[in-house]
């Protein structure tokens, strides 16, 4: 799985490295950080953001300066509409980084 998911991390379509992060976070698997990790630096505003939340729920959460690059360029109207989905039902991994994530967009 590992070199699967390694390969997945990279992939040159959007939606396998999405994917893979997912992935990821179902099987939390020790070991699978720095694969997230690599994820928190992925174009797409939403892999990065379930690569931080995977991390977060794997109780090895993102730096705060990792937090911040994540969420460097995102449209505003993006991150409300990413974290409106867990407005009702979020696990603490995703209520760890919402926590953390609308103060740094305050700042922008």
């Amino acid at each position: 799985d590992e070199r699967r998911w390694s390969e997945g991390v990279t992939h040159k379509y959007a939606w396998q490295r999405y994917k893979t992060v997912l992935e990821i976070r179902d099987a939390r698997l020790e070991g699978s950080a720095p694969l997230l990790r690599q994820a928190l630096h992925d174009k797409k505003f939403w892999t990065r953001m379930r690569a931080a939340m995977a991390l977060a729920d794997f109780g090895m959460p993102p730096t705060h300066e990792e937090l911040r690059q994540a969420l460097q360029g995102a449209r505003p109207e993006l991150v409300s509409n990413f974290f409106l989905r867990f407005h009702e039902k979020a696990s603490p991994g995703e209520s760890y980084i919402m926590h953390f994530a609308l103060p740094l967009l305050k700042k922008k």
